[in-house]
């Protein structure tokens, strides 16, 4: 029983890391593309 827990727990931390990964991709090429504009002027 606490080790289904656990495991749901995992999961579901999983999931949200790999979300926090692409929503940090996005934002990484957003603020990158904020540089690039920033340098070419």
């Amino acid at each position: 029983m606490v080790t289904q827990a656990v495991s749901n727990k995992q999961e579901s931390g999983n999931k949200r890391q790999k979300r926090f990964a692409v929503e940090g991709a996005k934002q990484d090429q957003v603020v990158n593309s904020c540089i690039a504009t920033l340098k070419n002027h």
